[in-house]
């Protein structure tokens, strides 16, 4: 029986073949539920050489990783703390629950060190507050991935 994909499901499925066929840098999974963060963001690291994908909140974030994710699509998540619906901090968890390893990048304009700290037992490797310019954006989506890829421990910075 063949596999029923929708629409974002096959997008983000060419996304990572393109990812290898291309060369590209890696494929990141952009979670935020404001819509020109998301658009911003996406321009900045597609002009660096990485594929995109987004999503508009966290439940449908945990959708796109679950369903398209068997082959691990994501290289990367940025995931926005404070959403409508589902946080970022419960994305986090609900992944860590279901014993989903991919990094996890947060930005977010509310962080304080305890949550933080939270996160970084969660898998999260480090935080970006907003906001920031976009060669601070790529700059460490670039460490991020170089130390996941090459077998580092993707540590969350102090």
């Amino acid at each position: 029986m063949a596999a029923v994909f929708g629409k974002d499901d096959e997008i983000a499925l060419l996304m990572r073949q393109r990812t290898k066929n291309l060369g590209w840098q890696g494929h990141v999974l952009i979670v935020d539920d404001e819509p020109n963060f998301r658009f911003a963001t996406g321009i900045a690291l597609r002009r660096a050489g990485y594929a995109i994908t987004e999503a508009e909140n966290a439940k449908e974030a945990l959708r796109l990783i679950l369903e398209v994710g068997k082959g691990q699509p994501f290289d990367l998540l940025l995931v926005d703390i404070q959403m409508p619906g589902m946080s970022g901090v419960e994305l986090v968890s609900e992944l860590n629950n279901r014993n989903i390893a991919v990094p996890i990048l947060i930005v977010s304009g509310f962080a304080d060190n305890n949550l933080m700290e939270e996160l970084c037992t969660k898998g999260c490797i480090g935080l970006l507050q907003k906001p920031f310019d976009p060669g601070e954006l790529i700059e460490r989506v670039r460490s991020a991935l170089n130390g996941c890829k090459n077998g580092g421990e993707c540590p969350c910075p102090t």
